[in-house]
């Protein structure tokens, strides 16, 4: 095992990079349960909501970065809210959950309650937005790539696989592109 900090980037960078996947998966599809759309209005006032309350709940928030990123990060969200569509906005909100660098801190990503796998270690409230796909796989992140750790019977031939591209891009070039989008190694 390596350093501790190190762990927390790699943890901050399989976040990033599961959520991006899961954004490219649900740009491909249709979600798994209509929801009603929320206003800018509302997503304004979720927004403020965590920029708020996360340096607040949070015990120390600012280890891994600067009071001046994490605002800079809501700005941005902020300021393309008129263009990002839902799936977007929560994707950019869990990169910003993700760059606090620490294992304690997650947003749960609008799954769908009867996919029946894995969504969260803890109670969740169900979404009130549009659900993610939700991909039947957990993948463990080692030296070389991710490793299908655990999956649903018709795709149990994927254990112990290695995930060597998505989206027609090298494993590589994708963690690398999801850590520039808020995981710090």
């Amino acid at each position: 095992m390596g350093h501790p900090k190190d762990r927390r980037s790699s943890f901050a960078a399989a976040v990033v990079f599961l959520a991006t996947l899961a954004t490219q998966t649900l740009a491909a599809d249709q979600p798994t349960s209509p929801a009603p759309s929320l206003s800018t209005a509302d997503w304004r006032a979720d927004i403020g909501f965590a920029r708020t309350e996360m340096p607040r709940r949070h015990a120390n928030l600012f280890h891994a970065l600067t009071r001046e990123q994490y605002d800079a990060s809501f700005d941005r969200l902020e300021a393309g809210l008129d263009h990002l569509s839902e799936h977007e906005v929560v994707v950019r909100l869990a990169e910003i959950v993700a760059s606090v660098g620490d294992g304690h801190s997650r947003l749960t990503l609008p799954m769908d309650p009867a996919a029946g796998f894995f969504s969260g270690h803890t109670g969740t409230s169900a979404p009130h937005v549009a659900t993610f796909r939700h991909l039947p796989l957990r993948m463990l992140r080692t030296g070389e790539g991710y490793v299908v750790t655990e999956t649903d019977a018709p795709l149990a031939v994927l254990l112990g696989s290695q995930v060597v591209e998505t989206d027609g891009r090298r494993i590589g070039e994708a963690d690398a592109g999801a850590a520039s989008r808020g995981a710090r190694r």
